[in-house]
């Protein structure tokens, strides 16, 4: 679990796929004070035929959902079984790295 910005109310799973290397994420954050959103996303670094360092990723949008126990139990296991679901071929954005990582 992690928090990126003390000033924005949200919590994100974060794992990476050991079997696919696969880094996937679920974010729900409070967009006010009756309503939450979801966002899933996944990617992978992987290097092109030139040698480029490139990122496939994919992402759902945040969705609106009312800040009810009964539907915030209900979409995260959902959320998971979806995002869980994706494989490299639903990675289907690409952008390039202009950098190398700091290591």
């Amino acid at each position: 679990m992690t928090r990126w910005r003390w000033d924005e109310p949200s919590v994100a799973m974060v794992w990476v796929e050991e079997s696919s290397g696969i880094s996937k994420s679920v974010t729900l954050s409070l967009a006010n004070e009756d309503t939450a959103t979801v966002e899933l996303n996944a990617w992978k670094d992987i290097d092109d035929m030139a040698g480029h360092r490139v990122r496939r990723w994919r992402n759902q949008p945040p969705s609106l959902i009312p800040l009810a126990h009964d539907r915030l139990v209900a979409v995260l296991p959902t959320s998971l079984r979806v995002v869980r679901g994706w494989t490299e071929k639903d990675l289907t954005e690409t952008s390039e790295i202009s950098q190398e990582p700091v290591s």
